[in-house]
């Protein structure tokens, strides 16, 4: 069955399927990001949620701490099979962020290895990652076998 991007979701239908993207209360929007991620079907219409994109992208640049990772992980969904240039681009900004956490950085290396089917960028940034050098051999570890 064949659909047209007009029969894709608007991104103010998203946001009333889902308030809690703007309301910012945190543990409503983890359950919505959640949601999200696991309803995401570029298959089906009604479910093929990428005009969520820059929604979710500003979660995943300025969201809360907590609010993040989940965010990253819902737009690497939304956006898998459909990355450019500039999603790659913003992953190589995130891996450099001075004060990266360890579970950002996975989910950074996660969507990029969702993005990039050669695995050159995920490898790039483990490599270069500001983590303890244990940290960062477990991450490539788990990522690279």
């Amino acid at each position: 069955m064949r659909w047209f991007a007009w029969s894709r979701p608007q991104l103010a239908h998203i946001v009333r399927r889902w308030p809690a993207l703007e309301t910012g209360e945190e543990q409503a929007v983890l359950v919505a990001l959640e949601e999200m991620r696991r309803v995401q079907d570029a298959q089906v219409a009604e479910n093929d949620l990428v005009r969520a994109e820059p929604a979710l992208k500003r979660l995943v640049v300025a969201g809360p701490p907590g609010v993040r990772r989940a965010a990253l992980d819902a737009w690497a969904t939304v956006l898998e099979g459909r990355a450019r240039r500039e999603h790659m681009d913003l992953l190589a900004d995130l891996s450099s962020e001075a004060n990266l956490d360890a579970d950002l950085l996975e989910g950074v290396i996660r969507a990029a290895l969702t993005f990039d089917d050669g695995g050159k960028l995920a490898a790039h940034i483990a490599e270069n990652a500001r983590l303890a050098p244990v940290q960062s051999s477990t991450l490539r570890n788990q990522h690279f076998r």
